[in-house]
């Protein structure tokens, strides 16, 4: 038996519902499947701007879930120092029953397992598109992509020390200013656009891109600077050539829109 906690969503989750939810409801491993299960059906239009969570308490701790563009992301509670990782609804059952082999107790294994799955990837892809794919930059980038997707358990809170724009005026402004695309054209490209970020991993010639994540964002003041906190705790730094910075890693920009 786990128990289930639904915040802004329905007791099954399959609706989102601002504001609501269900505090530990007792269900057996089926029934916490289901709603997992039609949580990750919800599209990303239902959950803008809507912290959807689920929390599932079993025998071995406590997780929270959280669906990020179709794709459930879980990460142990404490969130804020425990990473979140990809899984299936059905992992996401198995990390709370004895001894299964996908928890993911640190975040150098969850980057491992996403390194495994792009080469593992990039092998079944026919020359052309595995010869971009061998490049250092262009893995470095999906990976970085998926950090910023998956930082700090996708907290939803705002990283200390910054206050958060709310003038519309003045957000407007820095919407104009930093509007565009941001990273090597062969690599991963963060666009940013009227507050949402999207990642598009980049594509062999005559392809389309795919995109790999979309995220909300708003503009903050650290100290003085501006910067750019995405809703899952993400926080991208503007730098004076016009480039953004997340972490170590430097996305010059491409293009304005």
């Amino acid at each position: 038996m786990l128990t289930l906690t639904t915040e802004n969503l329905s007791a099954d989750g399959a609706r989102v519902t601002p504001d609501e939810g269900k505090a530990n409801v007792p269900v057996t491993e089926a029934a916490a499947l289901a709603v997992l299960q039609a949580f990750a059906r919800l599209s990303a239009m239902d959950l803008v701007d809507v912290d959807a969570k689920i929390y599932l308490t079993g025998p071995r701790g406590k997780i929270a879930v959280q669906n990020v563009g179709g794709k459930l992301f879980s990460a142990r509670v404490p969130e804020s120092v425990n990473p979140a990782a990809e899984h299936t609804p059905e992992e996401t059952i198995a990390l709370l029953t004895a001894g299964d082999p996908l928890i993911a107790s640190t975040a150098a294994v969850a980057e491992a397992a996403q390194e495994a799955e792009i080469i593992a990837e990039a092998a079944r892809l026919p020359a052309g598109p595995r010869d971009w794919m061998n490049s250092l930059w262009v893995l470095g980038g999906v990976l970085i992509a998926f950090a910023i997707v998956a930082y700090v358990g996708f907290t939803s809170e705002t990283p200390e020390g910054v206050q958060i724009i709310r003038d519309p005026a003045r957000v407007a402004s820095l919407h104009t200013e930093f509007n565009g695309r941001y990273g090597a054209p062969a690599a991963t490209t963060l666009v940013l656009n009227h507050g949402k970020l999207t990642g598009q991993q980049a594509a062999a010639a005559g392809k389309v891109e795919e995109q790999i994540f979309a995220l909300n964002y708003r503009f903050g003041l650290d100290g003085e600077r501006v910067v750019i906190v995405v809703d899952n705790g993400a926080l991208l730094e503007p730098q004076p050539d016009g480039s953004l910075k997340y972490l170590d890693s430097v996305y010059p920009r491409q293009s304005r829109p």
